[in-house]
């Protein structure tokens, strides 16, 4: 299943944890490859939009996070 047709998604993820304190970070979703590249370190774009340095993870479909990503990019006007 393709979610939120081809165009990626980016977002800003909180990262909450108990001892430490909250913090975020820009991730990429590619919604029709269904996988993530968290934009940090030495990630880049380059001119024709393509990341540079990414770590691209693969994702399951029914991940919540990659849902309400492209699921709420596309309901967007």
């Amino acid at each position: 299943m393709l979610l939120g047709g081809n165009t990626p998604s980016v977002t800003q993820l909180p990262l909450i944890g108990r001892c430490k304190r909250s913090r975020q970070f820009g991730v990429l979703f590619d919604c029709a490859g269904q996988r993530r590249a968290d934009l940090i370190d030495r990630v880049v774009f380059a001119e024709d939009g393509s990341l540079t340095n990414a770590l691209w993870r693969q994702l399951d479909a029914a991940d919540p996070v990659l849902r309400a990503a492209c699921e709420g990019r596309a309901a967007r006007p």
